[in-house]
């Protein structure tokens, strides 16, 4: 058999072992190691010198981990991305291999459907595997704090359970076929304005429930082999040398046991890194080692964490060595193979993820009821924008265009396909162009103008300058709309765009649609497929979203003043405000009927999970796919809660005339908040609702149930805690009302919320009843009394200890 040079290269690292192995450099025979049966990782670890490790903790170049000839120690291969592979020698797109270039990672989770988005990470890791790459660097998952984030075409949603869902899946598809896959970029990396140097400032809280969540869920379903670090600051520490963030976070409380990698260029300083968590530096850095080895030597970083580091990146390189190697002649027809399967599987993906925001009148699927002339226009209909700009970017393996797959199709719908393609600028029709389109209307039944943001709109390295559609676009949308012809408008963006004013009959939101959107936006728009997609994003004009007021700021830093009002927890709350789409939101070409809804009413064991049973009827005349989504609201909030929180989804495929019962189980960890005070995760006791609808405002059924015991420990009160804190005890409300009485003041419980002294009370410390006592009560009277309120009495006993205490004589 003639081996490949990587494949060359992997025998002979594995004789060298051997070697090694004999000569007791390593602890045990060759067999056993390539079996992956025990590690020969302790053993390079000890056979390594501090110079040789300080040099695995940085890259060999931009894709590859250093080598040590001398133990046999090869290079891992690391490569791009999210929506496809992007292996290359350089950061050209030019310059990586052909490869399949799926939807954007906006579009798969708005799939809502994990199964499907497991096997696109099966189909991207078999690439992968084929092109010897070891790591995958994906998927993205940062929260969509602002609709501007200049990456938000590559990362899920602004629900973090969505996010963490969807990429969990990601990951399960990818690691299946023996290819490593990193979730990025940990942590709060949410714009692009200084991405390298801001300094994201968030409360403990709200980085736990949204900005971390998914990465939690992801890590504890998937157990990714990598996750790579921020190039932002969080409250001040770098991401890449956040001992926060890498051990206490993610290591010691989610169990990850992979290998940390920075972003391309993020370390700051090499040593702080490695110290504070961080294994792997990339790209290759010739300054790097130097300044390690100093450090060790000087006492800074400890060996042991060094030490810790490398035996990461070798892990790595041990497990892809385990994986059966690929034979050089057979990799040609099976690349072959899989690019024709991923294709297909692009479309099926591409399919699944358009939302029909808008069909007045049923405008789609398209028919020649309203005339067999059909009119296509717009750029996208000829070269469509199939994905980003950056470092995601696919050298695709082939695009399907739009008004050919029409063209092809429509015949057998009774419609003649008819283009208008006259080359036109991004910023506007000039006047002889206008013309020609008016002309050109009257010759056409109908029209699908495909419009988008300009190409600038969706990239890496900058931020979105605007969510307005491309001037040229809405010109060709504002003549035909002035004509009076029947319209579909296909918008193709990355995120959420201003659709306002569009007027056209039907709106059909497609996201960037990846190679095979073509074939895909074709079969839906004839019918022969339902558009699957609902939004995993809320459309709402920027000004709208609370986080404009701080973004994207700097020049140092940037405040996340807006807390927990991402998204539609803020839309569907309190805000008065209405979005243009809400999250969730899509339709069907057909209708579905929520007939019954049905959840137990109480949930005792706050470790267990609350069984949702939903019945859905297809009461139209086609098939179609409806996605049920479950919120949760808290009745009794014991701290600020969004009005609703999504706790779970599920999607079916439901025949027309049939009904599906959909059986989801919601844990009751999912009711939880993050709580400040006790530092964890705790589900209260109390009164929720589960609101069982088709988007975060079409709720179809309420379903009221109690938690009866909840996770929340019990608070230790102390004199510096606020009075209002501690008589939200019913123990500290029976104190702080006898020790009132004690000193001459109305009990706070029978005083109105207008009440001015009332409110003085609640706000200030308990210490200071002290100097409203006159004396009469000292701090250490005041401290022993506060036992009551931290003690297991009920409240009733509370006061008569205090009226047995008043009246014994000192």
């Amino acid at each position: 058999m003639k081996l490949s040079s990587p494949r060359l290269s992997s025998l002979l690292c594995c004789i060298a072992t051997g070697i090694f192995g004999l000569l007791g450099l390593l602890p045990v025979p060759l067999g056993a190691q390539v079996a992956g049966e025990t590690s020969p990782i302790p053993g390079w670890v000890s056979a390594l010198t501090l110079e040789e490790k300080a040099s695995l903790v940085t890259g060999q170049n931009a894709w590859q981990t250093r080598g040590i000839p001398r133990l046999g120690i090869e290079p891992a291969w690391m490569a791009d991305g999210p929506v496809g592979l992007r292996k290359s020698d350089g950061i050209e797109v030019s310059e990586s291999l052909p490869a399949t270039c799926f939807p954007s990672a906006s579009a798969m989770s708005a799939t809502f459907d994990p199964g499907l988005i497991e096997r696109l990470g099966a189909a991207l890791g078999t690439e992968a595997r084929l092109r010897d790459v070891d790591l995958l660097l994906a998927p993205g998952l940062n929260l969509k704090r602002h609709p501007l984030g200049g990456r938000n075409f590559e990362y899920y949603s602004e629900d973090p359970l969505l996010s963490g869902k969807i990429a969990a899946a990601f990951v399960r598809g990818v690691q299946a076929q023996g290819v490593g896959a990193t979730l990025k970029h940990f942590a709060v990396n949410n714009q692009e304005h200084r991405r390298m140097t801001i300094d994201a400032r968030v409360d403990e809280r709200t980085m736990r429930e949204l900005y971390l969540r998914g990465f939690e869920i992801a890590v504890k379903e998937a157990q990714p082999q990598a996750v790579m670090s921020a190039y932002n600051r969080v409250n001040g520490v770098y991401a890449s040398e956040h001992p926060r963030l890498l051990n206490e976070i993610l290591r010691e409380e989610w169990g990850f046991e992979g290998l940390v990698v920075s972003d391309w260029g993020a370390v700051d300083d090499p040593a702080a890194s490695v110290a504070a968590g961080l294994d792997l530096e990339m790209p290759g850095n010739p300054l790097s080692p130097p300044l390690i080895v100093e450090a060790v030597r000087s006492g800074a970083l400890a060996e042991d964490d060094l030490d810790r580091a490398a035996a990461r990146v070798l892990q790595l390189v041990v497990r892809q060595r385990a994986q059966a190697p690929v034979e050089a002649g057979v990799v040609d027809s099976d690349l072959a193979t899989a690019h024709a399967e991923n294709h297909a599987l692009a479309a099926e993906v591409a399919a699944a993820s358009m939302v029909l925001l808008r069909n007045q009148d049923d405008m789609l699927p398209l028919s020649a009821e309203r005339g067999e002339k059909l009119g296509v226009v717009g750029r996208n209909a000829f070269s469509p924008r199939i994905q980003g700009i950056g470092s995601s970017q696919i050298h695709t393996t082939h695009v399907d265009v739009p008004f050919e797959e029409l063209a092809a199709r429509g015949g057998a719908h009774g419609l003649a396909v008819m283009a208008w393609r006259i080359a036109y600028a991004e910023g506007g029709l000039t006047a002889e162009q206008s013309t020609a389109f008016s002309e050109w209307l009257t010759t056409v039944d109908q029209l699908v103008v495909f419009v988008g943001q300009e190409a600038s709109h969706n990239a890496e390295a900058w931020d979105r300058p605007s969510m307005e559609l491309a001037s040229g676009d809405l010109e060709l949308v504002a003549a035909a709309r002035a004509a009076g012809k029947p319209m579909a408008v296909v918008v193709g963006a990355g995120g959420a765009v201003e659709l306002a004013g569009l007027g056209a009959e039907a709106v059909l939101f497609t996201w960037l649609g990846g190679q095979a959107f073509g074939g895909a936006v074709a079969r839906v728009l004839l019918g022969e497929e339902d558009p699957g997609g609902r939004l995993s994003e809320t459309f709402a004009s920027v000004a709208d979203h609370p986080s404009d007021l701080n973004f994207p700021a700097g020049p140092r830093e940037v405040i996340y003043g807006e807390r927990l009002a991402v998204g539609y927890r803020y839309f569907q709350g309190s805000s008065g405000r209405e979005p243009q789409f809400p999250f969730g939101h899509g339709l069907s070409y057909t209708r579905f009927d929520y007939r019954s809804a049905r959840a137990p009413e109480r949930l005792t064991d706050a470790g267990g999970a609350l069984s949702v049973q939903v019945e859905v009827a297809n009461v139209g005349e086609r098939d179609g796919r409806e996605t049920v989504q479950v919120y949760v609201r808290s009745l009794d909030p014991s701290h600020e809660r969004a009005d609703r929180e999504l706790v779970a989804f599920a999607k079916a495929e439901i025949r027309a005339g049939e009904s599906h019962t959909f059986d989801i189980a919601v844990p009751a960890e999912r009711f939880a908040h993050f709580d400040d005070f006790h530092g964890r995760w705790v589900v209260n006791s109390g009164r929720y609702e589960l609101l069982v609808g088709a988007s975060a405002t079409d709720i179809r059924h309420v379903l009221p149930f109690r938690i009866e015991s909840g996770t929340a420990p019990r608070r230790i009160f102390a004199v510096d805690d606020v009075i209002d804190d501690i008589v939200g005890d019913p123990r500290g409300m029976a104190l702080v009302d006898g020790l009132l009485e004690r000193i001459g003041q109305r009990p706070l419980s029978e005083r109105p919320a207008d009440d001015f002294f009332g409110a003085i009370f609640r706000n200030m410390p308990f210490k200071k009843l002290s100097a409203f006592s006159g004396g009469a009560l000292s701090l250490e009277a005041l401290q022993a009394l506060l036992e009551l309120a931290n003690s297991d009495l009920d409240p009733e006993q509370v006061k008569a200890m205090l009226r047995e205490q008043a009246a014994t004589p000192h």
